[in-house]
């Protein structure tokens, strides 16, 4: 398999999943594998995260091109048969989307890059995008999250650690805002 692999899971099915660099997603099912690419309706060839949600359908992020640089990516949902994309949704379509996660509840996150995050609660997505330091969330690439026993919800964006106070984003600093549990 050629190229750079920025993703991996295995879905419920047991199926592995891979997201790549230029070249969509591939499905391998032990046996076999099988490739998904724009012509299939992924937003991009250049698959950056992939996640399962509760229903079983597969959320992938996506990034624009850089050579030849090309206004797409975003995200779209795989339910096993087709591909849904959101095209009505501010940054979901043509942005870069580099991170898609699921908390406990089951909601789905999605960072869409120079908007904010997106909260899919199964029925529609709700868009956070406060922060107490908006010069280092400007541009809200978020690359990592986390969310810990106490339901404290955890994002690294590229201006340093955030906390969610369920409805900001807090920047943590040494000696942070929070109170100690």
């Amino acid at each position: 398999m050629a190229g750079k692999v920025w993703a991996i899971i295995e879905d419920s099915r047991g199926n592995i999943w891979f997201g790549r660099d230029g070249f969509g997603a591939s499905r391998y099912d032990g046996r076999s594998f099988t490739h998904f690419t724009k012509e299939d309706c992924l937003c991009s060839n250049n698959v950056a995260s992939i996640v399962e949600d509760a229903a079983g359908s597969l959320w992938f992020g996506s990034i624009t091109s850089d050579f030849p640089p090309i206004k797409e990516g975003g995200v779209a949902r795989y339910d096993g048969k087709t591909f849904t994309q959101f095209p009505d949704v501010k940054g979901l379509s043509a942005g870069d989307v580099y991170y898609v996660c699921v908390d406990r509840a089951g909601s789905i996150w999605v960072a869409a890059v120079g908007v904010g995050a997106y909260r899919f609660d199964g029925s529609g997505f709700t868009l956070f995008d406060k922060t107490d330091r908006p010069d280092r969330a400007q541009n809200f690439a978020i690359q990592a999250f986390v969310e810990d026993r106490h339901g404290t919800k955890w994002f690294g964006l590229s201006g340093g650690l955030f906390r969610f106070d369920g409805s900001a984003f807090v920047n943590v600093t040494r000696g942070g805002p929070w109170e100690a549990r």
